[in-house]
């Protein structure tokens, strides 16, 4: 008989996060690194490094692509970085894929962890915004190609295997759902309650941001061609829509969980934390497989 697995897994976008005594990022101070460990799979977006010191997250393994110096900024920061963090528990049963794409980094996780038919490729993106000096040194001007093409080149790879796509996306959605009609029928009823507590009985999407961008249309466009759906604002527990992005200057929902449609039998909740650290606030989306003899948290 399977196990209950409750898969953590965590979006966390570091911009203008004030750097510790080690030049890092204050997310090495405790009282975040205590709140950190209680994730299983975290992405750090924009983590302006080219790496972590191993001892700064002693309970997690560290899959890095790091920030990259613009031709064009006269500042040392190096720009863009992200990097996940992975339990040590789970160490077996995750592998990074390389991908040849900055700012994109990509782990194949075993279906041993999160109960599902497949191995399931969790990419964790930062694209940078319109108008970035990015852009100047590329031929590309919008991030969300780059997302594609990887997509494009996995979907090579490795066939069908279902996408969990997380990260800041630059992209502006407002209440669209990129397509309903990609779920499978009969996903909001089942009888196993603890697999689709909380599920809905339409497919309404919520957010309180309503404006789409141009980033936003492409990443719509992108959920119908590859089948995949916009987790927030949709999934139970946050069923508002909340803000990602809260600044001075006006909010935004820009950070998102984007799922392939056979994982929603899987996804038991997303929520966005209540964390004032930066201005892109945690982002959590916990998996959960069948019912088994009892709940194992991994």
């Amino acid at each position: 008989m399977q196990r209950q697995v409750s898969l953590q897994t965590h979006i966390w976008i570091l911009t203008d996060v004030p750097a510790g005594p080690t030049g890092c990022p204050v997310c090495t101070e405790d009282s975040i690194r205590s709140f950190l460990g209680e994730h299983d799979i975290i992405l750090l977006v924009e983590t302006f490094a080219s790496g972590f010191p191993d001892h700064l997250f002693p309970l997690f393994d560290s899959y890095n692509v790091p920030g990259i110096k613009l031709s064009d900024t006269t500042s040392g920061r190096l720009s863009g970085g992200v990097t996940f963090l992975v339990r040590k528990s789970l160490s077996s049963s995750v592998e990074q894929v390389p991908v040849e794409y900055d700012n994109i980094i990509v782990l194949k996780v075993s279906r041993e962890v999160t109960v599902t038919p497949t191995d399931v490729l969790v990419v964790g993106v930062y694209l940078p915004p319109a108008g970035s000096d990015y852009y100047k040194d590329t031929e590309i001007d919008n991030g969300l190609l780059i997302l594609e093409l990887c997509v494009i080149d996995l979907l090579e790879k490795f066939g069908d295997l279902p996408f969990v796509i997380c990260g800041d996306l630059i992209a502006r959605t407002g209440c669209e759902t990129g397509s309903a009609s990609v779920l499978p029928d009969g996903i909001f009823s089942t009888d196993d309650d603890d697999n689709a507590s909380g599920w809905k009985d339409d497919m309404t999407r919520h957010s309180k941001d309503v404006n789409v961008n141009a980033f936003g249309r492409y990443l719509l466009n992108l959920c119908e061609q590859f089948e995949l759906f916009i987790a927030n604002g949709f999934l139970p527990g946050d069923e508002a829509g909340d803000f990602t992005y809260i600044s001075n200057s006006g909010c935004s929902t820009i950070d998102y969980f984007v799922i392939s449609r056979t994982l929603f039998s899987y996804s038991k909740s997303l929520k966005v934390l209540p964390r004032v650290e930066s201005k892109h606030v945690p982002v959590r989306l916990q998996w959960i497989g069948p019912v088994g003899t009892g709940a194992v948290r991994v």
